[in-house]
């Protein structure tokens, strides 16, 4: 499996490059995880918006899963390819609620980007 952390996703050529070519099949055929930061409110982690983002870098819908914080226990061993984190302020301020049934998902402040 491989893990995808970006913060300029598959927009930019270089990086959609090196993604694509570290990938262990071709992309419609990788099953991902998408696990939203910015802007990741429940109304759009329901809509298609993340979606037809996936789409547009090449991975079919029908192996795409948007990574639910509010129901996180529908993502416990799923069969995968690749997960794919994307950028933003994921120990900040504009980061979803943690449900309250992870008490300790946030990182020590050490190991928190500045």
């Amino acid at each position: 499996m491989k893990l995808i952390l970006s913060s300029c996703d598959f927009r930019n050529d270089n990086a959609k490059k090196t993604i694509i070519d570290n990938l262990n099949k071709p992309i419609d055929q990788c099953k991902l995880l998408f696990i939203p930061n910015e802007k990741a409110t429940y109304e759009v982690i329901h809509s298609e918006k993340y979606f037809l983002r996936m789409q547009e870098f090449g991975f079919t819908r029908d192996n795409i899963a948007v990574f639910d914080y509010y129901d996180a226990q529908r993502f416990i061993n799923l069969n995968l390819d690749v997960i794919y984190i994307s950028g933003g302020d994921p120990a900040g301020a504009n980061s979803p609620p943690i449900p309250a049934q992870w008490p300790s998902t946030r990182a020590p402040t050490a190991c928190r980007a500045p």
